[in-house]
């Protein structure tokens, strides 16, 4: 969750964090679905997916997970709270006018018996009429370089990509970071007339290859409804693979 996922929702912080904590150490999935509505009903769609990127959203729970290093698995556990707040600030992003909201993620991660707190902390962008434009943290400037409105409405079994960002170390943009894809998928939900609505965002290196994925689902309803149910994650930093799921 760069939410839009704010690169990988900020979560470089805590693949920092578990990288140092097996250094001190000295080395060494989805929402499930049942019961499924019918695939000709239409589920409210836009509302929940800009949600995502520029709405308020609120989730503490368990990080439950596994950090690999140096061909050692461990069991990653901790908490995270994380906030974000609606783009409400008028700013300016990359030399045009602005909306600015924000992100927040704090907790703290035990590995191998060692416990280490994480905190971060990202902005977001977009125009007045709520179009993305960008995000930027400490670590990363990242710009919309296309974006697709998703449908008001869908059916299960309804993918699209939404948005494309070109990313840099700063706002100066000599020095180029990656790419960041965001797409969303609609499957089967927990119960007759639900869906679940999963908002997914993969992040290439300049050489195209994936250094990491953060997926959230929503439980959404016939009525417009969307309860956030998870967060997962994975990726690698400094040698350590990291996947957990918040929830």
């Amino acid at each position: 969750m760069r939410v839009f996922f704010c690169r990988g929702w900020a979560t470089l912080t805590l693949w920092a964090s578990a990288s140092a904590l097996l250094s001190a150490c000295g080395g060494g999935g989805g929402a499930s679905s049942a019961d499924s509505p019918a695939q000709t009903q239409a589920f409210a769609l836009a509302a929940p997916v800009k949600q995502t990127h520029s709405g308020a959203l609120q989730m503490s729970g368990n990080i439950t997970g596994t950090a690999t290093y140096q061909g050692q698995t461990f069991t990653l556990s901790g908490t995270m709270s994380m906030s974000s707040s609606a783009a409400t600030l008028a700013t300016q992003f990359n030399g045009q006018p602005a909306m600015q909201g924000g992100l927040n993620l704090i907790g703290s991660l035990s590995i191998n018996g060692q416990t280490s707190p994480f905190s971060s902390s990202s902005n977001y962008y977009e125009t007045a009429d709520g179009i993305p434009l960008g995000s930027s943290s400490s670590t990363d400037y990242c710009v919309v370089s296309s974006y697709t409105p998703p449908p008001s409405t869908a059916t299960i079994g309804a993918a699209g990509q939404v948005m494309s960002m070109n990313c840099y170390s700063d706002s100066s943009k000599t020095l180029a970071s990656g790419t960041q894809i965001e797409s969303y998928t609609l499957n089967a939900g927990t119960s007759p007339g639900t869906a679940i609505l999963s908002v997914t965002d993969i992040e290439l290196n300049p050489a195209g290859q994936q250094t990491s994925l953060s997926r959230i689902d929503f439980l959404i309803d016939a009525n417009g409804n969307a309860t956030l149910q998870q967060l997962s994650t994975s990726g690698v930093i400094d040698g350590v693979t990291v996947s957990f799921v918040l929830k």
